[in-house]
């Protein structure tokens, strides 16, 4: 039978250690995360490596990564948060769809600050539903109601 190699061994021997980031160089997810076996179950590597040098994990808490680079490892770069954690720290650094762009200076709007101010006047006004104002302007229910309920375009 095999000799049993530990964790820890196993972990290093897969790792490239830069000035800045501990770099995954074993198997990855497709999405770039590392990829390690621990108790023979597949499992991320930057949680490896969290729990091996900082602490056990919370269930239900993600290990998020301040330097952004998936395939790091360097526990330093990795801190415990919520999935609205994650998000948060992924829009502040500009990451999330549209970055922090907002409104027309977002390259992916589809609606000008004008259509949005004029869908939420005509709801004000009253004597038109949203569903209404959906079909006469011929946009999805679903955005009108993002719009007046300012989901989307929050910043005017």
């Amino acid at each position: 039978m095999g000799k049993i190699v530990p964790l820890s061994i196993r972990f290093f021997d897969k790792i490239l250690i830069t000035d800045f980031c501990w770099e995954w160089i074993g198997a990855k997810y497709k999405d770039g995360y590392g990829a390690l076996y621990k108790n023979s179950k597949l499992c991320r590597a930057h949680r490896i490596s969290y729990e091996l040098f900082v602490d056990e994990i919370p269930d239900g808490m993600l290990v998020c990564h301040h330097c952004d680079n998936p395939a790091c490892v360097k526990p330093e770069h990795l801190f415990i948060g919520t999935i609205k954690d994650n998000v948060k720290d992924k829009c502040n650094k500009g990451r999330a769809s549209g970055g922090s762009l907002k409104g027309e200076s977002c390259p992916s709007h589809k609606y000008t600050e004008e259509i949005v101010l004029m869908i939420r006047q005509l709801y004000d006004e009253g004597g038109i539903s949203k569903r209404g104002l959906a079909k006469k302007l011929n946009i999805p229910h679903s955005t009108v109601i993002r719009i007046i309920n300012k989901d989307t375009w929050k910043h005017i």
